[in-house]
Protein backbone atom coordinates (compact mmCIF):
# COMPACT_ATOMS: atom_id res chain seq x y z
CA UNK A 1 0.00 0.00 0.00
CA UNK A 2 1.21 3.12 -1.07
CA UNK A 3 1.45 6.53 0.44
CA UNK A 4 -1.78 7.66 -1.07
CA UNK A 5 -3.96 5.01 -0.26
CA UNK A 6 -2.50 6.02 3.25
CA UNK A 7 -3.79 9.01 3.34
CA UNK A 8 -6.87 8.12 1.14
CA UNK A 9 -7.22 5.37 4.11
CA UNK A 10 -7.16 8.27 6.83
CA UNK A 11 -8.77 10.59 4.97
CA UNK A 12 -11.99 8.11 5.50
CA UNK A 13 -10.91 7.36 9.08
CA UNK A 14 -11.09 11.07 9.43
CA UNK A 15 -14.19 11.47 8.26
CA UNK A 16 -15.26 8.12 10.17
CA UNK A 17 -14.14 9.73 12.92
CA UNK A 18 -16.27 12.95 12.07
CA UNK A 19 -19.36 10.77 11.25
CA UNK A 20 -18.65 9.09 14.94
CA UNK A 21 -17.83 12.02 16.61
CA UNK A 22 -21.34 13.25 14.81
CA UNK A 23 -22.90 9.94 16.02
CA UNK A 24 -21.70 9.91 19.16
CA UNK A 25 -22.63 13.67 19.79
CA UNK A 26 -26.07 13.39 18.29
CA UNK A 27 -26.12 9.36 20.30
CA UNK A 28 -25.15 11.40 23.89
CA UNK A 29 -27.85 15.00 22.64
CA UNK A 30 -30.77 12.44 21.98
CA UNK A 31 -29.30 10.35 25.31
CA UNK A 32 -29.89 13.80 27.58
CA UNK A 33 -33.35 14.62 25.68
CA UNK A 34 -34.18 11.14 26.84
CA UNK A 35 -32.70 12.12 30.05
CA UNK A 36 -34.48 15.47 30.18
CA UNK A 37 -37.87 14.01 28.74
CA UNK A 38 -37.64 11.02 31.27
CA UNK A 39 -37.15 13.20 34.06
CA UNK A 40 -40.12 15.48 32.59
CA UNK A 41 -42.21 12.40 32.63
CA UNK A 42 -41.10 11.93 36.17
CA UNK A 43 -42.10 15.04 37.27
CA UNK A 44 -45.10 14.39 35.23
CA UNK A 45 -46.09 11.18 37.10
CA UNK A 46 -44.93 12.90 40.02
CA UNK A 47 -47.89 15.74 39.55
CA UNK A 48 -50.52 13.38 38.46
CA UNK A 49 -50.03 11.14 41.77
CA UNK A 50 -50.21 13.95 43.10
CA UNK A 51 -52.94 15.21 41.44
CA UNK A 52 -54.40 12.18 42.23
CA UNK A 53 -53.90 12.51 45.51
CA UNK A 54 -55.72 15.88 45.55
CA UNK A 55 -58.45 14.29 43.73
CA UNK A 56 -58.95 11.34 46.11
CA UNK A 57 -58.47 13.65 49.26
CA UNK A 58 -61.01 16.02 47.51
CA UNK A 59 -63.38 12.81 46.40
CA UNK A 60 -63.38 12.19 50.12
CA UNK A 61 -64.41 15.10 51.08
CA UNK A 62 -67.02 15.68 48.55
CA UNK A 63 -68.39 12.26 50.02
CA UNK A 64 -67.82 13.42 53.75
CA UNK A 65 -69.54 16.91 52.62
CA UNK A 66 -72.38 15.13 50.93
CA UNK A 67 -73.02 12.58 53.94
CA UNK A 68 -72.92 16.01 56.26
CA UNK A 69 -75.69 17.21 53.99
CA UNK A 70 -77.36 14.32 53.56
CA UNK A 71 -78.14 14.19 57.67
CA UNK A 72 -78.69 17.97 57.38
CA UNK A 73 -81.33 17.43 54.73
CA UNK A 74 -82.77 14.80 57.14
CA UNK A 75 -82.56 16.88 59.37
CA UNK A 76 -84.17 19.89 57.75
CA UNK A 77 -87.30 17.27 57.14
CA UNK A 78 -87.29 16.03 60.67
CA UNK A 79 -87.48 19.69 61.55
CA UNK A 80 -89.64 20.58 58.86
CA UNK A 81 -92.38 18.90 60.66
CA UNK A 82 -92.23 20.35 63.63
CA UNK A 83 -91.69 23.88 62.33
CA UNK A 84 -95.21 23.16 60.06
CA UNK A 85 -96.54 21.61 63.63
CA UNK A 86 -95.16 25.35 65.26
CA UNK A 87 -96.84 27.44 62.40
CA UNK A 88 -99.89 25.95 63.23
CA UNK A 89 -99.67 25.97 66.88
CA UNK A 90 -98.85 30.15 66.07
CA UNK A 91 -102.38 29.97 63.74
CA UNK A 92 -104.38 28.40 66.46
CA UNK A 93 -102.70 30.91 69.37
CA UNK A 94 -103.50 33.94 66.80
CA UNK A 95 -106.87 32.84 66.09
CA UNK A 96 -107.18 32.63 70.24
CA UNK A 97 -105.47 36.22 70.43
CA UNK A 98 -108.08 37.83 68.12
CA UNK A 99 -110.99 36.28 69.82
CA UNK A 100 -109.59 37.43 73.02
CA UNK A 101 -108.54 41.23 71.29
CA UNK A 102 -112.14 40.94 70.42
CA UNK A 103 -113.79 40.07 74.00
CA UNK A 104 -111.44 42.69 75.51
CA UNK A 105 -112.79 45.61 72.64
CA UNK A 106 -116.66 44.64 73.60
CA UNK A 107 -115.12 44.81 77.78
CA UNK A 108 -113.72 48.23 77.29
CA UNK A 109 -116.52 49.35 75.51
CA UNK A 110 -118.92 47.99 78.26
CA UNK A 111 -115.97 50.13 80.77
CA UNK A 112 -116.44 52.87 78.54
CA UNK A 113 -120.04 53.12 78.84
CA UNK A 114 -119.75 52.62 82.15
CA UNK A 115 -117.18 55.45 82.65
CA UNK A 116 -119.52 57.64 81.09
CA UNK A 117 -122.51 56.66 83.69
CA UNK A 118 -120.06 57.07 86.60
CA UNK A 119 -119.22 60.84 84.83
CA UNK A 120 -123.14 61.51 84.81
CA UNK A 121 -123.82 60.42 88.31
CA UNK A 122 -121.02 62.09 89.37
CA UNK A 123 -122.31 65.58 87.37
CA UNK A 124 -125.62 64.85 89.23
CA UNK A 125 -124.01 63.82 92.94
CA UNK A 126 -122.25 67.59 92.44
CA UNK A 127 -125.33 69.35 91.52
CA UNK A 128 -127.14 67.64 94.39
CA UNK A 129 -124.31 68.94 96.43
CA UNK A 130 -124.04 72.48 95.62
CA UNK A 131 -127.91 72.55 95.54
CA UNK A 132 -127.08 71.46 99.58
CA UNK A 133 -124.16 74.36 99.82
CA UNK A 134 -126.73 76.61 98.46
CA UNK A 135 -129.00 75.51 100.79
CA UNK A 136 -127.50 75.27 104.01
CA UNK A 137 -126.17 78.71 103.05
CA UNK A 138 -129.50 80.25 103.20
CA UNK A 139 -130.45 78.04 106.44
CA UNK A 140 -127.33 79.84 108.28
CA UNK A 141 -127.87 82.92 106.99
CA UNK A 142 -131.16 82.39 108.87
CA UNK A 143 -129.84 80.99 111.27
CA UNK A 144 -127.85 84.02 112.08
CA UNK A 145 -130.57 86.22 111.81
CA UNK A 146 -132.49 83.82 114.04
CA UNK A 147 -129.72 84.41 116.48
CA UNK A 148 -129.25 88.63 116.14
CA UNK A 149 -133.54 88.36 116.87
CA UNK A 150 -133.17 86.31 120.08
CA UNK A 151 -129.77 88.45 120.64
CA UNK A 152 -132.15 91.79 120.38
CA UNK A 153 -135.02 89.98 122.46
CA UNK A 154 -132.97 89.24 125.21
CA UNK A 155 -131.32 92.11 125.55
CA UNK A 156 -135.55 93.78 125.65
CA UNK A 157 -136.18 90.75 128.19
CA UNK A 158 -132.73 92.46 130.33
CA UNK A 159 -134.12 95.84 129.94
CA UNK A 160 -137.54 94.40 131.17
CA UNK A 161 -135.61 92.89 134.22
CA UNK A 162 -133.84 96.00 134.86
CA UNK A 163 -136.97 97.59 134.88
CA UNK A 164 -138.53 95.18 137.20
CA UNK A 165 -135.80 95.61 139.75
CA UNK A 166 -136.40 99.00 140.01
CA UNK A 167 -139.87 98.88 140.50
CA UNK A 168 -139.03 96.05 143.17
CA UNK A 169 -136.90 98.40 144.84
CA UNK A 170 -139.60 101.12 144.57
CA UNK A 171 -142.02 98.59 146.58
CA UNK A 172 -138.90 98.11 148.75
CA UNK A 173 -138.83 101.72 149.83
CA UNK A 174 -142.70 101.86 149.87
CA UNK A 175 -142.74 99.31 152.70
CA UNK A 176 -140.18 101.37 154.12
CA UNK A 177 -142.00 103.73 154.45
CA UNK A 178 -144.98 101.33 156.22
CA UNK A 179 -143.98 102.48 159.12
CA UNK A 180 -145.20 106.02 158.70
CA UNK A 181 -148.12 104.86 157.25
CA UNK A 182 -148.67 102.85 160.42
CA UNK A 183 -148.19 105.64 163.06
CA UNK A 184 -150.96 107.14 161.13
CA UNK A 185 -153.77 104.67 160.38
CA UNK A 186 -155.80 103.77 163.29
CA UNK A 187 -157.45 101.42 161.21
CA UNK A 188 -154.34 99.13 161.43
CA UNK A 189 -154.82 99.16 165.26
CA UNK A 190 -158.40 97.94 164.60
CA UNK A 191 -157.24 95.00 162.43
CA UNK A 192 -153.96 94.02 164.15
CA UNK A 193 -155.83 90.94 165.79
CA UNK A 194 -157.08 90.36 162.04
CA UNK A 195 -153.61 90.86 160.84
CA UNK A 196 -152.15 88.30 163.93
CA UNK A 197 -154.56 86.01 162.86
CA UNK A 198 -153.67 86.53 159.06
CA UNK A 199 -149.91 86.37 160.37
CA UNK A 200 -150.66 82.72 161.68
CA UNK A 201 -152.09 81.70 158.33
CA UNK A 202 -149.31 82.71 156.61
CA UNK A 203 -146.60 80.89 159.01
CA UNK A 204 -149.16 77.39 158.37
CA UNK A 205 -149.05 78.34 155.06
CA UNK A 206 -145.38 79.28 154.59
CA UNK A 207 -144.68 75.67 156.43
CA UNK A 208 -147.14 74.25 153.79
CA UNK A 209 -145.49 76.15 151.19
CA UNK A 210 -141.79 74.99 152.76
CA UNK A 211 -143.21 71.33 152.65
CA UNK A 212 -144.33 71.80 149.11
CA UNK A 213 -141.27 73.34 148.24
CA UNK A 214 -138.84 70.36 149.51
CA UNK A 215 -141.19 68.14 147.54
CA UNK A 216 -141.04 70.71 144.44
CA UNK A 217 -136.98 70.21 145.49
CA UNK A 218 -137.23 66.00 145.71
CA UNK A 219 -139.66 65.76 142.53
CA UNK A 220 -137.23 68.13 141.08
CA UNK A 221 -134.20 65.85 141.41
CA UNK A 222 -136.19 62.82 140.31
CA UNK A 223 -137.08 64.93 137.38
CA UNK A 224 -133.36 66.18 136.63
CA UNK A 225 -132.16 62.91 137.25
CA UNK A 226 -134.72 61.30 134.75
CA UNK A 227 -133.88 64.10 132.35
CA UNK A 228 -129.84 63.46 132.64
CA UNK A 229 -130.81 59.86 132.01
CA UNK A 230 -132.94 60.69 128.97
CA UNK A 231 -130.03 63.26 127.94
CA UNK A 232 -126.69 59.96 128.82
CA UNK A 233 -129.73 57.70 126.87
CA UNK A 234 -130.53 59.83 124.05
CA UNK A 235 -126.45 60.61 123.51
CA UNK A 236 -126.00 56.92 123.21
CA UNK A 237 -128.56 56.93 120.89
CA UNK A 238 -126.82 59.79 118.78
CA UNK A 239 -123.62 57.52 118.92
CA UNK A 240 -125.35 54.80 118.15
CA UNK A 241 -126.63 56.37 114.98
CA UNK A 242 -123.58 58.32 113.93
CA UNK A 243 -121.92 54.49 114.11
CA UNK A 244 -124.78 53.24 112.11
CA UNK A 245 -124.51 55.87 109.50
CA UNK A 246 -120.55 55.02 109.02
CA UNK A 247 -121.45 51.52 109.15
CA UNK A 248 -124.15 52.42 106.72
CA UNK A 249 -121.70 54.32 104.45
CA UNK A 250 -118.48 52.25 104.72
CA UNK A 251 -121.02 49.42 103.75
CA UNK A 252 -122.64 51.52 101.01
CA UNK A 253 -118.87 52.15 99.76
CA UNK A 254 -118.13 48.50 100.10
CA UNK A 255 -121.07 47.59 98.54
CA UNK A 256 -120.46 49.98 95.50
CA UNK A 257 -116.84 48.38 95.56
CA UNK A 258 -118.56 44.37 95.36
CA UNK A 259 -120.35 44.46 92.31
CA UNK A 260 -121.35 40.61 92.67
CA UNK A 261 -123.49 41.02 95.70
CA UNK A 262 -124.15 44.86 95.51
CA UNK A 263 -127.85 44.72 95.27
CA UNK A 264 -128.11 42.80 99.09
CA UNK A 265 -125.30 44.43 100.21
CA UNK A 266 -127.00 47.92 99.24
CA UNK A 267 -130.54 47.00 100.63
CA UNK A 268 -128.21 46.30 103.71
CA UNK A 269 -126.66 49.16 103.68
CA UNK A 270 -130.33 51.38 102.85
CA UNK A 271 -131.96 49.09 105.54
CA UNK A 272 -129.08 50.78 108.10
CA UNK A 273 -128.96 53.82 106.51
CA UNK A 274 -132.66 53.91 107.65
CA UNK A 275 -132.89 52.38 110.81
CA UNK A 276 -129.12 54.60 112.06
CA UNK A 277 -131.72 57.57 110.64
CA UNK A 278 -134.86 56.71 112.65
CA UNK A 279 -132.32 55.91 115.90
CA UNK A 280 -130.60 59.59 115.06
CA UNK A 281 -135.05 61.10 115.21
CA UNK A 282 -135.46 59.17 118.03
CA UNK A 283 -131.86 60.24 119.55
CA UNK A 284 -133.02 64.33 118.91
CA UNK A 285 -136.58 63.44 119.52
CA UNK A 286 -134.67 61.99 123.63
CA UNK A 287 -132.51 64.95 123.31
CA UNK A 288 -135.22 67.17 123.12
CA UNK A 289 -137.51 65.31 125.80
CA UNK A 290 -134.63 65.44 127.79
CA UNK A 291 -133.78 69.38 127.09
CA UNK A 292 -137.40 70.13 127.37
CA UNK A 293 -137.91 68.15 130.72
CA UNK A 294 -134.33 69.36 132.37
CA UNK A 295 -135.39 73.26 131.68
CA UNK A 296 -138.79 72.07 133.56
CA UNK A 297 -136.79 70.58 135.98
CA UNK A 298 -134.75 73.86 135.74
CA UNK A 299 -138.07 76.07 135.80
CA UNK A 300 -139.08 73.55 138.89
CA UNK A 301 -135.99 73.93 140.84
CA UNK A 302 -136.34 78.15 140.03
CA UNK A 303 -139.53 78.10 141.08
CA UNK A 304 -138.35 76.18 144.54
CA UNK A 305 -136.22 78.36 145.26
CA UNK A 306 -138.41 81.25 144.92
CA UNK A 307 -141.05 79.78 147.06
CA UNK A 308 -138.62 78.44 149.75
CA UNK A 309 -136.97 82.18 149.57
CA UNK A 310 -140.31 83.44 149.88
CA UNK A 311 -141.09 80.99 152.73
CA UNK A 312 -138.11 82.34 154.58
CA UNK A 313 -139.07 86.10 153.87
CA UNK A 314 -142.35 85.32 155.53
CA UNK A 315 -140.87 83.71 158.23
CA UNK A 316 -138.79 86.28 158.83
CA UNK A 317 -140.69 89.03 158.19
CA UNK A 318 -143.79 88.16 160.02
CA UNK A 319 -143.21 90.43 162.50
CA UNK A 320 -143.03 93.31 160.14
CA UNK A 321 -146.25 92.02 158.32
CA UNK A 322 -148.23 91.99 161.74
CA UNK A 323 -147.16 95.75 161.79
CA UNK A 324 -148.34 96.27 158.21
CA UNK A 325 -151.22 97.87 157.36
CA UNK A 326 -153.98 97.15 155.78
CA UNK A 327 -153.07 100.03 152.86
CA UNK A 328 -149.66 98.66 152.96
CA UNK A 329 -150.46 95.10 152.47
CA UNK A 330 -152.89 96.30 149.48
CA UNK A 331 -150.41 98.62 148.34
CA UNK A 332 -147.23 95.33 148.42
CA UNK A 333 -149.83 93.01 146.92
CA UNK A 334 -150.66 95.60 144.24
CA UNK A 335 -146.61 96.25 143.30
CA UNK A 336 -145.53 92.52 143.79
CA UNK A 337 -148.12 91.79 141.37
CA UNK A 338 -147.39 94.40 139.14
CA UNK A 339 -143.48 92.86 139.78
CA UNK A 340 -144.54 89.45 139.41
CA UNK A 341 -146.26 90.14 136.00
CA UNK A 342 -143.36 92.07 135.16
CA UNK A 343 -141.12 89.38 135.96
CA UNK A 344 -143.28 86.33 134.94
CA UNK A 345 -143.23 89.24 131.36
CA UNK A 346 -139.55 88.87 131.41
CA UNK A 347 -139.43 85.11 132.10
CA UNK A 348 -141.25 84.57 128.99
CA UNK A 349 -139.56 86.97 126.93
CA UNK A 350 -136.39 85.18 128.41
CA UNK A 351 -137.81 81.79 128.14
CA UNK A 352 -138.79 83.11 124.28
CA UNK A 353 -135.29 84.29 124.02
CA UNK A 354 -133.68 81.17 124.88
CA UNK A 355 -136.39 79.24 122.77
CA UNK A 356 -135.14 81.55 119.74
CA UNK A 357 -131.46 80.59 120.49
CA UNK A 358 -131.98 77.42 120.94
CA UNK A 359 -133.64 77.06 117.69
CA UNK A 360 -131.24 78.98 116.17
CA UNK A 361 -128.60 77.22 117.35
CA UNK A 362 -130.33 73.74 116.31
CA UNK A 363 -130.75 75.83 112.74
CA UNK A 364 -127.40 76.64 113.23
CA UNK A 365 -126.17 73.35 113.44
CA UNK A 366 -128.56 71.70 111.05
CA UNK A 367 -127.13 74.23 108.79
CA UNK A 368 -123.28 73.05 109.65
CA UNK A 369 -124.25 69.45 109.08
CA UNK A 370 -125.69 70.43 105.83
CA UNK A 371 -122.80 72.58 104.78
CA UNK A 372 -120.79 69.14 105.96
CA UNK A 373 -122.91 66.65 104.16
CA UNK A 374 -122.70 68.91 101.09
CA UNK A 375 -118.83 68.52 101.47
CA UNK A 376 -119.03 65.17 101.84
CA UNK A 377 -121.37 64.64 98.20
CA UNK A 378 -118.96 67.43 96.69
CA UNK A 379 -116.34 65.43 97.77
CA UNK A 380 -117.52 62.20 96.86
CA UNK A 381 -118.81 63.44 93.78
CA UNK A 382 -115.11 64.59 92.92
CA UNK A 383 -114.06 60.82 93.78
CA UNK A 384 -116.68 59.74 91.47
CA UNK A 385 -115.19 62.41 88.73
CA UNK A 386 -111.91 61.55 89.30
CA UNK A 387 -112.44 58.06 89.34
CA UNK A 388 -114.87 58.16 86.09
CA UNK A 389 -111.93 60.02 84.69
CA UNK A 390 -109.58 56.63 85.57
CA UNK A 391 -111.90 54.70 84.35
CA UNK A 392 -112.13 56.33 80.80
CA UNK A 393 -108.48 56.78 81.00
CA UNK A 394 -108.42 53.11 81.98
CA UNK A 395 -111.15 52.38 78.79
CA UNK A 396 -108.53 54.02 76.46
CA UNK A 397 -105.57 52.52 77.59
CA UNK A 398 -107.39 49.39 77.11
CA UNK A 399 -108.80 50.03 73.84
CA UNK A 400 -105.12 51.13 72.67
CA UNK A 401 -104.14 48.01 74.12
CA UNK A 402 -106.81 46.01 72.71
CA UNK A 403 -105.60 47.48 68.80
CA UNK A 404 -102.30 46.39 69.71
CA UNK A 405 -103.62 42.97 70.64
CA UNK A 406 -105.53 42.91 67.29
CA UNK A 407 -102.08 44.25 65.14
CA UNK A 408 -99.97 41.67 67.38
CA UNK A 409 -102.23 39.37 66.36
CA UNK A 410 -102.76 40.23 62.76
CA UNK A 411 -98.44 40.44 62.59
CA UNK A 412 -99.02 36.78 64.60
CA UNK A 413 -100.82 35.50 61.82
CA UNK A 414 -99.06 36.75 58.84
CA UNK A 415 -95.81 35.83 61.00
CA UNK A 416 -98.12 32.07 60.97
CA UNK A 417 -98.44 32.37 57.12
CA UNK A 418 -94.58 33.18 56.33
CA UNK A 419 -93.41 30.68 59.09
CA UNK A 420 -95.64 28.05 57.14
CA UNK A 421 -94.05 29.58 53.65
CA UNK A 422 -90.83 29.49 55.16
CA UNK A 423 -91.31 25.74 56.21
CA UNK A 424 -92.36 24.38 52.20
CA UNK A 425 -89.74 26.55 51.30
CA UNK A 426 -87.66 24.47 53.41
CA UNK A 427 -89.15 21.09 53.14
CA UNK A 428 -88.55 22.37 48.76
CA UNK A 429 -84.82 23.61 50.10
CA UNK A 430 -84.60 20.08 51.79
CA UNK A 431 -85.56 18.02 49.03
CA UNK A 432 -83.18 20.06 46.64
CA UNK A 433 -80.32 19.55 49.33
CA UNK A 434 -81.00 15.84 49.15
CA UNK A 435 -80.83 15.88 45.74
CA UNK A 436 -78.00 17.95 45.48
CA UNK A 437 -76.03 15.89 48.10
CA UNK A 438 -77.21 12.59 46.15
CA UNK A 439 -75.81 14.54 43.11
CA UNK A 440 -72.59 15.22 45.52
CA UNK A 441 -72.35 11.64 46.19
CA UNK A 442 -72.40 10.39 42.53
CA UNK A 443 -69.53 13.26 41.41
CA UNK A 444 -67.69 12.08 44.30
CA UNK A 445 -67.86 8.35 43.03
CA UNK A 446 -67.03 9.77 39.65
CA UNK A 447 -64.58 11.85 41.09
CA UNK A 448 -63.01 8.77 43.08
CA UNK A 449 -62.87 7.00 39.91
CA UNK A 450 -61.22 9.47 37.97
CA UNK A 451 -58.35 9.36 40.80
CA UNK A 452 -57.80 6.05 40.77
CA UNK A 453 -57.66 6.34 36.84
CA UNK A 454 -55.04 9.16 37.68
CA UNK A 455 -53.15 7.57 40.07
CA UNK A 456 -53.02 4.16 37.49
CA UNK A 457 -52.15 6.53 34.58
CA UNK A 458 -49.41 8.16 36.96
CA UNK A 459 -48.16 4.69 37.59
CA UNK A 460 -48.20 3.40 33.82
CA UNK A 461 -46.11 7.20 33.45
CA UNK A 462 -43.51 6.58 35.82
CA UNK A 463 -42.72 3.44 34.89
CA UNK A 464 -42.69 4.41 31.30
CA UNK A 465 -40.51 7.09 32.29
CA UNK A 466 -38.20 5.07 34.42
CA UNK A 467 -38.07 2.88 30.80
CA UNK A 468 -36.81 5.80 29.40
CA UNK A 469 -34.33 6.41 32.24
CA UNK A 470 -33.22 3.51 31.77
CA UNK A 471 -32.76 3.78 27.74
CA UNK A 472 -31.08 7.22 28.24
CA UNK A 473 -28.58 5.75 30.55
CA UNK A 474 -27.95 3.04 28.14
CA UNK A 475 -27.82 5.82 25.19
CA UNK A 476 -25.74 7.48 27.44
CA UNK A 477 -23.52 4.43 27.81
CA UNK A 478 -23.34 3.84 24.45
CA UNK A 479 -22.11 7.56 23.79
CA UNK A 480 -19.19 7.08 26.04
CA UNK A 481 -18.52 3.49 24.77
CA UNK A 482 -18.14 5.41 21.60
CA UNK A 483 -16.08 7.76 22.45
CA UNK A 484 -13.85 5.70 23.73
CA UNK A 485 -14.17 3.57 20.44
CA UNK A 486 -13.21 7.44 19.15
CA UNK A 487 -10.51 8.14 20.65
CA UNK A 488 -8.92 4.04 20.05
CA UNK A 489 -9.77 4.90 16.09
CA UNK A 490 -7.85 8.38 16.46
CA UNK A 491 -5.05 6.79 18.47
CA UNK A 492 -4.54 3.76 15.72
CA UNK A 493 -4.86 6.19 13.15
CA UNK A 494 -2.23 7.87 14.02
CA UNK A 495 -0.36 4.93 14.32
CA UNK A 496 -1.39 4.62 10.33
Amino acid sequence: MNGNDLLRCGNKILMHKHDLLRCGNEILMHGHDLLRRGNEILRLGHDLLRHGNEILRLGHDLLRCGNEILKHGHDLLGHENEILKLGHNLLRCENELLRHGHDLLRSWTEILRLGHDLLRCGNELLRHGHDLLRRGNEILRLGHDLLKHGNEILNHGHDLLRCGNEILRLGHNLLKHGNEILNHGHDLLRCGNEILNHGHDLLRNGNEILNHGYNLLRCGNEILRHGHDLLRRGNEFLRLGHDLLRCGNKILMHGHDLLGHENEILRLGHDLLRHGNEILRLGHDLLRCGNEILNHGHDLLGHENEILRLGHNLLRCENELLRHGHDLLRSWTEILRLGHNLLRCENELLRHGHDLLRRGNEILRLGHDLLRHGNEILNHGHDLLRCGNEILRLGHNLLKHGNEILNHGHDLLRCGNEILRLGHDLLRCGNKILMHGHDLLRYGNEILNHGYNLLRCGNEILRHGHDLLRRGNEFLRLGHDLLRHQNKILMRGKDL
